[in-house]
């Protein structure tokens, strides 16, 4: 019960990767995009096998079945991100995200919500070819800067993970010009730091994305279709290690329409394919994007 609460916020850091890509802007541009999400879900893709005791089956790790006790989890994230172009070459980014989360079940109907800043991410990206196939490389760092006092309290949902994380990523695309449309792929690797206030010492992860996307015609509406994965290691705690690790897979179409040449709505969801150790369901957004 207790590491299902901690998850219940993970879920809303994996879209990151999506918004990359192997594109860098020009020195002294700015992208800035506020955005939405909201996870409402009962269910969760199992950690570990176990019995379900409202079904009376058993359950294997990675398949989709209920939270513990009727758990429910409903969870809003506003993020802001910001790309700016440094250098010729070389972009910056950062995100901060704000949550306000609920996770309750017949044990604790009435837990309080957890409200407040999650863990900021930061990174550089490099360009390292460009023209109609561009690759880069990224390298991020995700600080603790969320509250993580509630991981692995059973009546607090927390809003950060309590450590450290540092990544690579490599980016590859293809523009497809004269006709508005692009392919890209991204991949990649995260090492996890070590949580030293409760000895919880999270699995590397890999990570990998793909998408496909291009405006429609001469119109101002743009479409994206996007895949995310991530796939980690076995975890330890207290300098034991649990038979469980963090997997998830999802897919997500996205719609733009193109405001002013400057300004850009979005509307998506990402849908949960498959898991561990993850809460499952679908996550809706919204955005709104401003450039110079």
């Amino acid at each position: 019960m207790r590491r299902f609460l901690a998850l219940a916020l993970l879920f809303c850091l994996v879209p990151r990767l999506a918004q990359a890509g192997p594109w860098v802007r020009r020195p002294g541009g700015l992208l800035v995009k506020a955005g939405f999400q909201y996870l409402s879900t009962d269910d969760r893709f199992a950690a570990v096998p176990g019995f379900d005791q409202e079904s009376g089956g058993r359950f294997a790790s990675g398949d989709r079945t209920p939270f513990f006790f009727g758990g429910k989890n409903r969870t809003a994230t506003w993020t802001l991100d910001a790309w700016l172009g440094l250098i010729r070459g070389w972009e910056a980014h950062g995100q901060i995200p704000v949550y306000r989360s609920t996770f309750t079940d017949t044990a604790n109907p009435n837990r309080p919500a957890s409200s407040g800043f999650g863990d900021l991410r930061l990174s550089l990206k490099r360009r390292v070819t460009q023209g109609p196939i561009a690759t880069a490389v990224e390298v991020g760092v995700k600080a603790p800067t969320g509250k993580s006092q509630g991981f692995g309290d059973s009546e607090v949902v927390p809003l950060g993970e309590g450590q450290w994380d540092a990544e690579v990523i490599g980016h590859l695309g293809h523009s497809f010009w004269p006709v508005p449309a692009y392919a890209e792929a991204s991949a990649g690797y995260r090492v996890r730091g070590k949580n030293d206030a409760n000895g919880f010492d999270p699995g590397d992860e890999w990570l990998g994305t793909a998408a496909v996307g291009g405006h429609l015609g001469l119109s101002r509406f743009d479409v994206r279709l996007g895949w995310d994965w991530l796939y980690g290691r076995t975890t330890e705690a207290a300098g034991v290690t649990l038979d469980q690790r963090r997997e998830f897979m999802s897919l997500g179409p996205t719609v733009g329409y193109r405001v002013s040449p400057g300004v850009r709505l979005e509307s998506g969801v990402r849908i949960a394919l498959r898991g561990q150790d993850y809460p499952a369901g679908v996550t809706w957004s919204f955005g709104v994007t401003a450039q110079n």
